[in-house]
């Protein structure tokens, strides 16, 4: 299998599509992934199974999952437009798992760590994640789904969304919350990706994810010794 031909001619059918750069951007990265990991074997039902197992193992977040597999799923109606065969014949199973890792500081620890965070537009990023999870107690997809207008600092109120399990609800934030929210909103957020509508961008997607937080997280935990000890 040629991987640069391959990936050419998908991108050339998904421009014809009329999908948009981005979007085209993303399943090419996606399919990329997936064809290393199949190497030079032809690429099969059991290939997809095999690989979709590995990302459970790997411990990937469920969004990251569906990613590649609504990649695979793509690149599969493709063939079949352009070629005539079929890669999936049947349902991929993804396991629905936490998006975020779910870690609990004391309230020392969790100023070990807004020390150690960098004065980069990144690191104010960090901030403005330990103050919504930590300082507001907002759940991952909480935070994920927050748009800036959701956000009042005059009232000092987090107006949360409801989802499929919770209701909304309004949240108090703290002086040290609004403020490090403020100087990650004025400032980093419109350097790391001015075009999102939401509140913690991702400098390659519209939205962040848990992955991504996790990351992040873990990161600002390798630099307070005590805390790699521990968690």
């Amino acid at each position: 299998m040629n991987t640069k031909q391959t990936l050419e001619s998908f991108t050339t059918w998904l421009t014809r599509l009329g999908y948009a750069d981005r979007t085209i951007s993303s399943y090419r990265k996606l399919l990329h992934g997936f064809f290393r990991y199949v190497q030079d074997q032809e690429v099969t039902q059991s290939e997809i199974n095999a690989f979709n197992n590995y990302l459970h193992h790997k411990k990937y977040s469920t969004s990251h999952i569906y990613n590649h597999i609504n990649a695979i799923k793509k690149y599969s109606e493709f063939l079949e437009h352009t070629t005539y065969d079929k890669l999936l014949v049947g349902d991929v199973p993804i396991t629905k798992g936490l998006v975020m890792e779910r870690v609990i500081f004391s309230q020392l620890e969790i100023q070990q760590l807004f020390d150690v965070i960098e004065d980069t537009p990144k690191g104010y990023f960090d901030s403005a994640m330990l103050s919504l999870y930590y300082g507001c107690g907002l759940r991952s997809s909480e935070g994920i789904r927050l748009l800036p207008k959701e956000l009042d600092y005059h009232k000092g109120l987090i107006y949360v969304k409801p989802s499929k399990n919770y209701h909304s609800r309004y949240v108090p934030m703290s002086s040290k919350v609004i403020s490090d929210l403020q100087r990650y909103e004025s400032y980093a957020r419109l350097l790391l990706n001015p075009e999102s509508r939401y509140f913690l961008v991702s400098t390659r997607k519209e939205y962040t994810n848990g992955e991504y937080l996790n990351k992040r997280l873990k990161q600002l935990i390798h630099k307070v010794p005590s805390l790699c000890q521990n968690k």
